[in-house]
């Protein structure tokens, strides 16, 4: 029974009285055609926040094509103005306010008002979060345009969806992304598409954006489902053509900062997305087969003598398989999970950078959101590890008296995939606003602080720990680094309140 969503409406909705302003807009001028401009928008801000945008956002999730956006959509919007009913006009905006809020994200001012030294919201105020006047301009246009049923509609309701959870407004998310599935199923089922032509590539990557999205929900909630996913043999992934041939090539103009927008002329983005799906298919086998069907109780036999242990060396495997698959920039080992490389913007030249816990260090720039990309994709394998090995750590509750060598080297294996996740770090926990789905961390950051807490706690579970080596600096750090990401999300987050009101009931008993 899928209790997620109720469970969801339930907690959100005490922190979530406070909606986005409506009233910020920005100033127009109406054209003879009955189409508008905005004064206040000049071309070099246009390309700057539309650089920032597909630095970025688009790096996580490649929505969109930056040449035809650029070429095609922002150059006829500066020929022509911008329309009530013109669904790129609507996809523009929203571009333009997902790149303001990605450079004051990174480069603005922590707009803490909680009790953590530095808050990892930066720019703008929590109420009033960068880009709003934008994005309320895109809203007052939606209405209009959604009655068209086209790409442009999927792909507004996705970029409109991404900006509601990069502020935080995680409700507000859902329902976006769940109006994209639908949109982008009739779409699909609605007509013949090409997926080898540049517009089928279109659809494919609007698609598995939506996909990522539910599936992540569901894994985290249990959320209903649209069903999008029973296309997923129908929709090939995404080729990417015009981003592995190089966006070097791209007619944006570079920003006043050309180091900071510019990047480094190539961009992994493509491999980084779609290691991301293949990660989230493991992480749905791995919770279905292991915890979906069985209760604690049968779990704790299974481990003993049942199938689970060959469940979890196949799921293990195939997380093994996975990584080494990945393409070379993309590969680490867990002897270095928290160095990555950036580059240089002149001469281009790698720099390599480290996942830390101190918060002084800095943000970092926007140089193809290195950083948050490399942390999501690694964090999330070692969710997907902690995943497969759980039930171990159940056992070692529940019944240690059954545990033999391999078990505890399993366990081993659960509490060091539970240690220092590079997203709680920084640099990724000093920009929060571009932090791919906020909800998730949350709920998983609450059970890996009470997980580690109680090997603190247990004589058992810390002899594993030192026969194994897993330093108990190392789980301290990991407290510490979670802890203080919920008391800083907890300011706009619902559910992180509620989380930290848990941990502290739980920690006292």
């Amino acid at each position: 029974m899928r209790m997620g969503s109720p469970w969801l409406l339930h907690r959100k909705t005490p922190n979530d009285r406070s909606k986005l302003p409506c009233h910020n807009g920005l100033t127009r001028s109406y054209l003879s055609t009955g189409r508008v401009a905005f004064p206040d928008l000049p071309i070099q801000q246009i390309y700057q926040y539309s650089a920032a945008y597909f630095n970025t956002f688009n790096v996580l999730f490649p929505l969109l094509d930056m040449d035809l956006f650029v070429d095609r959509v922002v150059a006829r919007l500066l020929r022509e103005g911008y329309g009530d009913d013109d669904p790129e006009s609507v996809v523009a905006l929203l571009v333009f306010a997902l790149g303001q809020l990605a450079i004051e994200g990174v480069t603005g001012q922590p707009t803490s008002v909680s009790n953590v030294d530095s808050s990892g919201f930066r720019g703008g105020t929590i109420e009033k979060p960068p880009g709003l006047g934008l994005f309320n301009e895109a809203q007052r246009r939606i209405g209009i345009a959604n009655t068209q049923p086209c790409l442009e509609n999927v792909q507004a309701m996705l970029l409109r969806a991404t900006y509601f959870e990069a502020s935080a407004r995680h409700l507000s998310f859902w329902s976006s992304t769940s109006a994209a599935s639908l949109a982008c199923t009739c779409l699909i089922r609605g007509q013949q598409i090409d997926w080898t032509s540049a517009y089928g590539d279109l659809v494919k990557r609007a698609y598995w954006v939506c996909v990522l999205h539910e599936r992540l929900f569901d894994l985290e909630f249990r959320v209903v489902s649209t069903g999008i996913e029973s296309l997923e043999d129908v929709v090939p992934l995404p080729h990417f053509h015009d981003m592995v041939q190089g966006e070097e090539q791209s007619g944006v103009p570079m920003a006043d900062n050309p180091g900071m927008l510019a990047g480094d002329g190539k961009s992994d983005s493509p491999f980084h997305f779609t290691a991301m799906i293949t990660l989230s298919r493991l992480m749905r086998r791995a919770d279905e087969i292991i915890h979906g069907d069985a209760s604690a109780s049968h779990s704790t036999q299974q481990c003993h003598s049942g199938p689970l242990p060959k469940l979890v060396e196949e799921l293990s495997h195939q997380l093994d398989c996975w990584r080494d698959a990945l393409p070379e920039p993309l590969q680490w080992d867990d002897s270095d999970r928290f160095d990555f490389k950036t580059f240089e913007p002149l001469p281009k030249a790698p720099r390599n950078n480290s996942f830390s816990p101190l918060r002084n260090l800095g943000p970092g720039e926007l140089d193809h959101n290195v950083d948050v990309a490399v942390a999501q994709l690694r964090t999330r394998f070692y969710h997907a590890r902690f995943l497969v090995f759980r039930p171990f750590i159940h056992k070692v509750i529940h019944s240690s008296d059954l545990m033999d060598r391999d078990d505890r080297v399993k366990c081993a294996f659960a509490i060091d995939a539970a240690c220092l996740w590079p997203l709680s770090l920084a640099p990724p926990k000093n920009k929060k606003h571009l932090v791919p789905h906020l909800f998730s961390w949350t709920q998983n950051f609450v059970a890996m602080i009470l997980i580690l807490r109680v090997c603190c706690r247990s004589e058992y579970l810390r002899d594993i720990c030192e026969e194994f080596c897993i330093a108990r600096d190392s789980i301290e750090r990991t407290i510490h680094s979670m802890e203080e990401w919920l008391e800083d999300v907890r300011q706009v987050d619902g559910v992180a309140d509620w989380s930290m009101r848990f941990l502290g009931l739980a920690l006292r008993n």
